[in-house]
């Protein structure tokens, strides 16, 4: 794992070597369109969820109990609902051989690496979060 000029708030997992199980990205909609695709990511590694998200280019983890539940905000004409990426993109049951991070002047970016080289990259880039494979 890199971490070269990043700023991380919470504990960075151990996460090489383990087989991801679940992937889910939590989208944002605002006025029923998507604003955000990968607003927060919740990644399960045998029993453990982990939440992974971004705020002005700090990159943020966070241990959880349970998967996202999805929600209205209709104080901000809003919704955030789970896409299970892991299951589209066929990464679950994949094993991590790195992670990597970087920091760029305008965010950061989390890139997961898997066997057989797929990977996938998540990151902000003015305050916007997003993935890419």
């Amino acid at each position: 794992m890199e971490l070269i000029d990043l700023e991380v708030n919470g504990e960075w997992p151990e996460l090489e070597g383990k087989a991801l199980h679940t992937l889910i990205c939590v989208e944002m909609l605002y006025d029923g369109k998507i604003a955000e695709r990968a607003n927060v990511n919740y990644l399960k590694f045998e029993d453990t969820w982990y939440r992974l998200y971004f705020d002005c280019g700090i990159i943020f983890w966070r241990k959880e109990k349970q998967e996202p539940i999805e929600f209205d905000a209709t104080e901000l004409n809003s919704s955030f609902r789970n896409v299970d990426i892991g299951k589209q993109l066929g990464l679950e049951g994949l094993t991590v051989t790195s992670i990597k991070a970087n920091s760029f002047e305008s965010g950061s970016e989390v890139i997961f690496i898997f066997e057989g080289g797929r990977h996938i990259t998540f990151f902000d880039h003015n305050d916007v979060s997003d993935y890419r494979t």
